[in-house]
Order: C-alpha cells, then structure tokens, then sequence
C-alpha cells in the first residue's frame, strides 16, 4: 500500500514539474532619443518569455530594485529564427497596472511569448525610433529631447526585465492512463482491506 502510495505521489510530481525562471535586469540611459539597447540570447529548448520595460512609469524590478517614474516611452521589438518578421510591441497601455505619475500613461511595453530553440535579439527603443522591414534598419525619428506622444518631458533612463523559464510541457495521455491505473490499484487495495 505505501509503494503504491509512493507511485502515485511520483506520478504527480512529475505532472507538476518545477524549474525556475531566469530573470536578468537592464538599466541605462541613451545618450540620444535613437539609440538602441540589443540583448542576444540562445535558447536550447521552448522557453516562455517575457520582456517587459519599466523605465516609462517605474515600479519595482523581480530583484527589488527600484526604478524611477519618468523614463523615456519605449519599444520593444524582437528578432530571431522563428519569426518572418519582427514582433514589436508599440500599441502603448501594454503594462496597464503600471501608470506614469507625471503622465498619468501606462506606456511600459510587454511582450510574451513562448519561443522554439535558436538565437534571438531583443531590442529596446524610444517610441519613433521604429524597425523598417523594408530598409531593414531603424527610423531613427524619435526626438532627442525625450518628449513622449502626450508631450510630456520625460528622462533619457530605460530599465528592462528579461524573464526566461521552460515552457510548461503537455502531460501525455500515457501518463494521465498510467496515473488513472495507480489510482485504481490504489482503491482497489483500500477496498479489499475494509471488506
């Protein structure tokens, strides 16, 4: 009865699975409104994602840093194998629990997503500073003065969490009937015992 017991607890922890994020942090200033920060990456497995910026609001980064309200309005956009074209988060209110004191905007971008093996490029921007798929370079218009789309006057600083951990694995039907049976057993030991 306990070796069974001991199954069905294995069962389940390997349904479960446990493996941590790995999360980095980027902070800096840009010397002008169109430069760009790039972080290359590789990944050997699927791997959930997520880049998100808070220089544009502030908040407080997973290491409990603290980053300052009043950052430039940012864009974050992301190159690799898998994708035909860049993805880019532009649309403003990505980061809605997040709102810029001095705004009143929530213009922190967001982007999620799960990514096969390969290498990658995320890069961070000022809104203006826009990736061209036809000239395959930057726009480079965004304002050196640091003015975001409302007209507010906002800093040269950027901060960026890049999150990354395994993507969640689909349990297979064969471990899901393996479990069912082990329960079975299971019951039908418990049954025998108080008949």
């Amino acid at each position: 009865m306990n070796k069974l017991f001991g199954s069905i607890l294995f069962f389940a922890a390997l349904s479960a699975g446990s493996a941590s994020a790995a999360v980095t942090n980027y902070q800096g200033n840009f010397g002008t409104g169109n430069d760009v920060f790039t972080y290359n990456f590789t990944l050997t497995e699927d791997t959930l994602t997520t880049f998100e910026t808070f220089g544009y609001a502030g908040g407080t980064l997973a290491n409990g840093t603290s980053v300052a309200d009043g950052g430039f309005d940012s864009t974050l956009t992301l190159f690799g194998p898998t994708t035909l074209f860049p993805v880019t988060s532009t649309t403003g209110d990505d980061v809605e629990d997040r709102e810029s004191a001095s705004s009143g905007f929530s213009w922190d971008d967001l982007i999620t997503l799960t990514l096969a093996p390969g290498n990658y490029t995320i890069a961070l921007t000022q809104f203006g500073n826009e990736w061209d798929n036809n000239t395959q370079s930057w726009t480079g218009s965004a304002p050196d003065t640091f003015i975001d789309s409302g007209l507010f006057q906002r800093t040269s600083s950027y901060a960026l969490q890049v999150t990354l951990e395994p993507a969640p694995v689909p349990v297979p039907a064969a471990m899901w009937l393996f479990g069912s049976g082990l329960f079975g057993l299971l019951w039908s030991a418990k049954r025998k015992q108080i008949i």
